[in-house]
């Protein structure tokens, strides 16, 4: 009777959480990025493997999704992230809106890497409402890509105008604001 009590209700709607057997205080983690982090393929993706492994060392659940290139080889998920992580593979930009739609209220934080990744999940909740309700958002913005840009720019010849530049660093910074931390 004891252990029954402390179980989910047998539903539907419960089923998701109820699959699950997490410890009392654990958190689920949800992190968005353009690809499963293969550490081997650099430009950040070291970091962002790290990120996830020491969520997970945390205690944590985490749940990737890859946003922009959601096929990876089985064992390559494997040996970049922990066994516990679980990886939505094969769903990508088409699907994030009902992923997030029938997980609704399942996350306790949501980390957003890129600001490209930010302007989909801002437009997906702009169209489909509050997906995310008691979730913290969190910007992974580990830098501002669009100092990059400028400085393309510049070095290709013949540079980016003033005006051109102080508007997409306000739009970049802009995907911060909302965020619970960046």
């Amino acid at each position: 009777r004891e252990l029954l009590a402390q179980r989910l209700e047998p539903s539907p709607a419960a089923m998701l959480k109820a699959r699950q057997r997490l410890r009392p205080g654990t958190r689920r983690v949800l992190v968005i990025d353009d690809r499963v982090p293969l550490p081997w393929l650099g430009q950040g993706y070291p970091r962002a493997a790290s990120l996830v492994a020491a969520i997970v060392a945390g205690g944590d659940f985490v749940t990737h999704y890859p946003l922009q290139f959601p096929s990876e080889l089985p064992g390559d998920v494997a040996r970049a992230l922990p066994e516990t992580v679980e990886v939505m593979l094969e769903k990508g930009l088409p699907a994030l809106g009902d992923f997030l739609a029938a997980r609704r209220g399942f996350y306790d934080a949501v980390i957003v890497s890129r600001p490209h990744n930010m302007e989909v999940l801002r437009s997906v909740l702009k169209q489909r409402g509050p997906l995310l309700q008691g979730a913290r958002i969190v910007y992974d913005a580990e830098a501002l890509f669009s100092l990059r840009d400028i400085a393309k720019a510049a070095i290709e010849g013949p540079g980016m105008p003033l005006a051109e530049q102080e508007r997409r660093i306000a739009a970049e910074v802009a995907l911060a604001r909302g965020a619970d931390g960046v």
